[in-house]
């Protein structure tokens, strides 16, 4: 899955715009675009992501086109990520309960597969800390 999202904006992201134009972009480094409407007179409006070098580019250029010239996959890392959003309860649900299974083993494992890897079981107890403190 890292292999799939290497590259994307990291994040935080955040929406902006205005009655006339939005966009994506981070909430960082002085709001770098990711995403934004290019808005034409004539036209219809047209998406365009950022590339590495930081210019706008239509989102038609990054699509792969299917004999009908139809286009079913955009080969762009933050495309990417954002067409797969849907995934992350998913894999929430199974972080979490792999987090779960760490602690009960944690309660009868030998002491010294635990200092083996106490680092593990420190970042996994930080983060499920955080998150609690996040959720109130």
């Amino acid at each position: 899955m890292e292999d799939r999202y290497s590259g994307a904006t990291p994040g935080p992201w955040m929406w902006h715009g205005s009655s006339r134009k939005t966009w994506l972009c981070t909430e960082h480094s002085g709001r770098l675009l990711i995403l934004d409407v290019e808005h034409r007179p004539v036209a219809q409006p047209s998406l365009r992501l950022r590339t590495p070098n930081c210019v706008m580019r239509r989102l038609q250029e990054f699509a792969r086109p299917d004999h009908n010239g139809e286009f079913f996959e955009v080969d762009h890392p933050d495309a990417r990520l954002i067409a797969d959003a849907w995934r992350l309860p998913a894999l929430e649900r199974d972080l979490a309960a792999a987090r779960a299974a760490l602690r009960a083993c944690a309660d009868t494992a030998p002491p010294q597969l635990l200092f083996k890897h106490a680092a593990a079981f420190e970042g996994a107890l930080r983060d499920d800390a955080a998150r609690a403190e996040g959720e109130r």
